[in-house]
């Protein structure tokens, strides 16, 4: 995907209002979780998105 497309998907979702697995298909590549970590007793995750033709 370059960059144009990327762009036109994106205009697609301006206005949207929530989530469909439709846009997550055509914006992200893929996503990477990390294991969770508990440090003082707050619990924190790592989450990476990977976009298509932006990187991460």
């Amino acid at each position: 995907m370059d960059v144009d497309t990327f762009l036109e998907t994106v205009r697609r979702y301006t206005d949207a209002t929530t989530i469909a697995k439709r846009m997550v298909a055509g914006l992200i590549q893929y996503i990477e979780v990390y294991p969770a970590v508990k440090e003082n007793g707050v619990t924190n995750q790592r989450v990476t998105i990977h976009y298509n033709c932006m990187g991460a």
